[in-house]
């Protein structure tokens, strides 16, 4: 599945936690893997958590050189140089290329003077690496607009996510072969244990949806009325059906509209439309431009920090906007955003009238 590590993780919904704390707790659960490597090497985990958790965890002093930490989080950081390739080539899209090997050839550690501290930053060399990085910028926000944002990857995902809500409610009386890892989830949500939570793979997850596609339940009422939802959304997923149909929300007066049909329709627990449906947003900032970021309520000077730097004759990290003269990077330094209103066709005549009514279309 794409990464999307941009974005608002939406599984959150559900296990309560995003992708970094959970990070955060499989390193400091002494049962992990990984847990056990970093001890044998007799390395900190805590000092670890400073490169990936921002703020750091209570007690623990940031590492004295920024650059670790731009490796591992920052608008160059590996994680994204990755995600975006391995993406472009599961997809069989090629919106996510770029040269990564010159980038990573070009890569480079300049001076930064903070107060009374010279500190060690990432940089690029700005004579060979400014193309490659206007290219990775770009390729960011194509990957978000027409991979991770495609409406057919929308419309299965939110699909997706109404099932697990729906197994939310139905978590108590879910049938007795469902995966423990998944049962204990969707009743837990971020309690779970660690070994729980890296057993929900996709194996797992499949084997779930299958065994809910074919359950042959006993309940009344608005359990019964639920159950029969999800038999059906796990159903058209197992057998990859056609998606729900999608409603691009282009201006602030659909968007208000669709907030309000959501609403609506999940106020009233007997609604049998409460689950067909799902609001998701598709958002990116290609390149965080200190001036953009600062319009949006940043830290002037955490800001300037978390710019792309690149290194001047004098050996100094200095912004990459002092020295980018394409304009590339200025049409790329505002945030994109792409939201949707996503419904089972099943139900098409309900939602139309729904649309008309709150002004959705």
């Amino acid at each position: 599945a794409p990464h999307r590590g941009e974005e608002t993780n939406r599984c959150s919904l559900v296990l309560g936690l995003d992708h970094e704390q959970w990070t955060g707790k499989i390193l400091l659960d002494e049962s992990t893997e990984v847990a056990g490597i970093l001890r044998n090497a007799r390395i900190d985990v805590r000092q670890i958590l400073t490169l990936i958790c921002d703020p750091p965890p209570n007690g623990v002093r940031p590492l004295a050189n920024p650059y670790l930490q731009d490796i591992v989080h920052s608008q160059l950081d590996a994680d994204r140089m990755d995600y975006l390739l391995r993406d472009s080539l599961m997809t069989g899209s090629r919106y996510g290329e770029f040269d990564s090997e010159w980038i990573l050839n070009v890569l480079t550690l300049g001076t930064m003077q903070t107060g009374t501290e010279r500190l060690l930053k990432l940089c690029l060399d700005p004579r060979k690496g400014t193309g490659a990085i206007e290219r990775l910028l770009h390729a960011r926000l194509l990957m978000n607009k027409y991979v991770y944002g495609h409406k057919t990857t929308r419309a299965y995902e939110a699909e997706l996510i109404s099932t697990l809500r729906l197994g939310v409610e139905l978590s108590g009386v879910l049938p007795e072969d469902t995966p423990p890892p998944v049962r204990n989830a969707l009743e837990k949500g971020g309690q779970i244990e660690t070994k729980d939570y890296l057993m929900l793979d996709d194996e797992v997850m499949w084997w779930a949806l299958r065994r809910w596609a074919v359950w042959n339940h006993a309940l009344n009422g608005p359990r019964g009325k639920a159950a029969d939802a999800l038999r059906r959304h796990s159903l058209r997923l197992v057998r990859r059906s056609q998606p729900w149909k999608t409603v691009r929300l282009t201006n602030s007066k659909m968007i208000r509209g669709a907030t309000a049909l959501i609403k609506e329709v999940t106020r009233d627990q007997e609604n049998p439309l409460r689950f067909e449906c799902d609001l998701s947003t598709s958002a990116t900032w290609p390149y965080k431009d200190p001036a953009a970021a600062v319009r949006h309520g940043a830290d002037p000077e955490e800001a300037y920090f978390e710019d792309i730097h690149v290194l001047d004759e004098e050996g100094r990290a200095v912004p990459i906007r002092e020295t980018e003269d394409t304009g590339i990077l200025g049409a790329l330094a505002e945030r994109w955003d792409e939201r949707q209103f996503h419904f089972d066709r099943e139900y098409n005549r309900d939602f139309t009238g729904l649309l008309r009514k709150f002004g959705v279309c």
